[in-house]
């Protein structure tokens, strides 16, 4: 009686275990989709912003086409950065 309680008991931390990873890995996905949203809300001035570089972790979250999609919208906000950057120097 004794052995099937401790048998259950191991299968219940393993599944605990792994739905904690499960969780912390969505939670983390989440964080790093939600950091990129706040980083595009508002192009800044300045075209080396912390916004404007290059989001490896965002990246390998994506898909092919949503790759393509970052990398145009990133040069495209890089650009609009820069011209802002000369207006104010200007």
């Amino acid at each position: 009686m004794e052995r099937k309680e401790q048998e259950s008991n191991c299968n219940c931390i393993g599944y605990i275990t792994v739905h904690n990873i499960i969780v912390h890995n969505k939670m983390k996905d989440l964080l790093i989709r939600l950091r990129h949203f706040w980083r595009t809300l508002y192009i800044r001035r300045d075209e080396f912003h912390i916004s404007l570089e290059f989001d490896i972790e965002y990246y390998e979250l994506l898909d092919k086409q949503e790759k393509e999609e970052y990398s145009l919208d990133l040069m495209k906000r890089r650009q609009i950065a820069h011209e802002r950057d000369l207006d104010r120097r200007v």
